[in-house]
């Protein structure tokens, strides 16, 4: 299953890319990734169209180093709602902690996990990824720094920094980055850090703002999850007036082909037919209660380009036409 990720994920690229004399417009639509979407850091994106244009960018521009460049533009402010309620926290760890348990409203595909004394005196911040390549990674732990000393101090210098595998940039070079040793061939990507530093107070939190922030958070995730089916319905809803709402201009908006995004649905046991139909249905009844609302609008509103379309709709729903349910509506209130 493809997970989403929000766009402020990319945060810096565009700038970033043209300093180094790309394009990065090119990149982005070779990812199916809206150029104006990424500049404008809106809505959501496919995590794995985000990690592929990572690496495809490093590769052409020649910069192994993409994924720490990036991450020097970018700390804890890109997870937005969440940025605040950990800045609100009474001490860094109850802040990581917090980051951790909803890191699933910035992104479902990552995973944080905070633990304590993993070694005397030293705790680790992990991450895992459902896809795990290596400017992505080199990008999440940069960040994963530049919150930890927006949190705690500027100074702040970890441990030691974990890294699975052998990755393909110098031990000089992550030194240089994280001000810290590199440990290769790990078990984790990870932050090692001193444990004191998770019970130090974080300044001018105010608790009042954490636990609104928090009440947000939960109403987000319940009221519009990060999930394929639920970003496809938000879509479906922005797009219906625009009558340009079809399987590639969905697809496209979520960075995935239209077949990719068919066999996501399709492992929800939905397709995009059966979800646009639905929606057409319940606006559809919603719009015909309105007594004051012509027809014509409603079938414009619906995304259909002729009122004989909406006509046929009508009929195939109700089993009469557009003023026939209106009646009905209009009788059951």
């Amino acid at each position: 299953m493809s997970k989403l990720i929000r766009t402020t994920s990319l945060m810096g690229y565009i700038d970033l890319v043209k300093e180094l004399g790309g394009d990065p417009g090119f990149f982005l639509r070779q990812q199916l990734l809206d150029p104006e979407k990424v500049r404008k850091l809106e809505g959501v994106i496919s995590h794995s169209a985000m990690v592929y244009l990572l690496e495809a960018t490093a590769k052409a521009l020649d910069c192994p180093d993409f994924g720490l460049k990036l991450s020097s533009r970018q700390d804890l402010m890109i997870l937005g709602p969440l940025a605040v309620i950990a800045l609100n926290s009474p001490t860094v760890g109850e802040a990581l902690d917090q980051i951790a348990k909803y890191m699933h409203y910035f992104a479902p595909g990552v995973r944080v996990t905070v633990e304590r004394e993993v070694e005397p005196g030293l705790s680790r911040m992990s991450f895992e990824q459902n896809i795990q390549m290596q400017q992505n990674m080199d990008l999440t732990l940069g960040v994963a720094l530049n919150a930890v000393r927006m949190l705690y101090r500027k100074s702040f210098r970890p441990e030691k920094v974990l890294f699975k595998g052998n990755p393909p940039l110098s031990d000089t070079c992550y030194q240089e980055h994280f001000s810290a040793p590199i440990c290769r061939h790990s078990r984790y990507y990870a932050l090692i850090l001193p444990t004191q530093i998770l019970d130090a107070p974080i300044d001018k939190c105010d608790p009042k703002i954490h636990d609104m922030l928090e009440e947000f958070v939960q109403d987000a995730l319940e009221n519009e999850p990060l999930t394929i089916p639920a970003q496809v319905e938000s879509l479906i809803v922005q797009l219906l007036p625009t009558h340009c709402c079809d399987l590639k201009n969905v697809a496209s908006r979520l960075g995935l082909q239209p077949r990719t995004l068919q066999r996501q649905l399709a492992g929800e046991s939905e397709s995009f037919e059966q979800m646009l139909d639905r929606i057409r249905r319940h606006h559809a009844n919603k719009y015909l209660a309105e007594s004051k609302m012509r027809m014509a609008q409603i079938a414009s509103l619906l995304g259909y380009r002729d009122q004989s379309a909406f006509n046929r709709a009508c009929r195939r729903w109700f089993d009469t036409n557009p003023a026939g349910r209106r009646k009905q509506l209009l009788h059951a209130s």
